[in-house]
């Protein structure tokens, strides 16, 4: 699925999307749950977890392929 028709789906726009894979944004809960919807997945699945200076923080995964 391209970026353009997640967004579209998940009622965000491409560019906030791109935040979201780039680790410059985090979606709200409601934006994951749409995203996750949108993917058939649980929202669960779209975060990976990593330690930034002893904190654990989380991420959301690059989920769309390059258009």
């Amino acid at each position: 699925m391209s970026r353009k028709m997640l967004a579209q789906k998940a009622g965000v726009s491409v560019y906030r999307l791109v935040q979201y894979e780039r680790d410059l944004r985090m979606p709200d809960e409601r934006t994951l749950i749409a995203l996750a919807d949108a993917l058939g997945v649980q929202p669960h699945f779209l975060l990976r977890e990593s330690m930034v200076n002893d904190v654990r923080v989380l991420h959301i995964c690059r989920i769309t392929q390059d258009e």
